[in-house]
């Protein structure tokens, strides 16, 4: 079945819908031009148009991956450039944008950053980067605005392998990570409200193997983590992990909710008490879906940029709310 979108304005510019909107979800995305752009999904499920977000901040260099997450009344926007850089910026409550600022020269260099991931842990901004050595790096932006310096995961977690994708999600003063690997492993670890680590496990072995995992998100829901994942032959699969450690079984996701074609990235985010998950395809697409909390049931997929308009092809996704 489809999920009904209502069209939105245009621009997410300055001036546009705030982030306290009880609601909103806050989509960003990296086209294969090396672009960033930003539209709002509100809560009665009216879209925004696709803004430009360079045009806001100033440009940092061509994007190759992008992670946001939404601290009080605001946007946190994280971008990897193709020359290993990574760049945060702010939108505000009314709209508006800071600069985009250069992380590494806040945090120290872990090397050539070529994932990273942003959430919200109890009002602070961690972050979690991949280098193209296949290492894990870890990094806090505390509210007043500092940042501690860059930490290697690994050296904490124990190493799962050669990591090729990151998620991660906070909640309840922890930061919940997620790993995948080059054999399409998928590894979790935790962060402790204490700044201790949980050794690194396997989360097939609890959660079941829905294929070699090539992308993960996550996000959090009333206390349980709900983790997105796609796979090398484009499938895409979820499955939830409880506050004491135990995992449902990887549900295939498409069967639900219609399939867009083969899935190239993933972001999800609890927004209102439900999951909602945005895609990338081979085609260059950027579809919606939302799964509902009270019933367990899926929306249809929804085609985004027939609502926001259409910002180029589409290589990486972030959705935050």
């Amino acid at each position: 079945m489809l999920v009904w979108l209502t069209a939105g304005t245009a621009g997410a510019q300055a001036g546009g819908p705030s982030i306290a909107a009880a609601g909103d979800a806050h989509v960003v995305v990296a086209t294969a031009n090396g672009g960033l752009f930003h539209s709002v999904r509100a809560a009665g499920g009216n879209w925004t148009g696709m803004g430009n977000v360079k045009g806001q901040t100033g440009d940092p260099g061509y994007v190759t991956d992008i992670s946001d997450a939404a601290i009080l009344d605001e946007l946190h926007v994280l971008a990897v450039t193709r020359t290993g850089g990574l760049f945060h910026a702010i939108r505000h409550g009314d709209g508006s944008w800071t600069p985009i600022g250069d992380v590494k020269a806040q945090t120290g260099n872990p090397g050539y950053v070529v994932d990273a991931i942003a959430a919200n842990v109890s009002g602070s901004l961690h972050i979690l980067t991949r280098t193209n050595n296949g290492r894990l790096f870890h990094a806090i932006r505390f509210p007043a605005g500092n940042w501690s310096a860059m930490t290697d995961v690994k050296a904490l977690t124990g190493d799962p392998g050669y990591v090729t994708d990151v998620g991660a999600v906070g909640g309840n003063g922890a930061f919940h990570i997620f790993a995948a690997t080059a054999n399409g492993g998928l590894f979790q670890s935790t962060r402790q409200p204490d700044g201790s680590w949980t050794p690194i496990s396997d989360a097939k072995s609890q959660a079941g193997n829905p294929g070699y995992v090539r992308r993960v998100s996550a996000a959090r829901i009333f206390g349980d983590v709900h983790v997105l994942v796609s796979t090398n032959d484009g499938g895409l699969f979820h499955a939830i992990r409880f506050p004491p450690g135990f995992w449902t079984a990887f549900g295939d996701v498409k069967a639900q909710t219609g399939n867009p074609g083969v899935v190239t990235d993933v972001s999800a985010a609890g927004v209102n008490g439900d999951l909602q998950i945005l895609l990338s395809t081979r085609a260059g697409g950027l579809f919606h879906a939302i799964r509902r909390s009270a019933a367990g049931d899926w929306t249809g997929i929804g085609d985004v940029k027939a609502q926001t308009g259409n910002p180029g092809f589409v290589a990486k996704v972030g959705i935050s709310g």
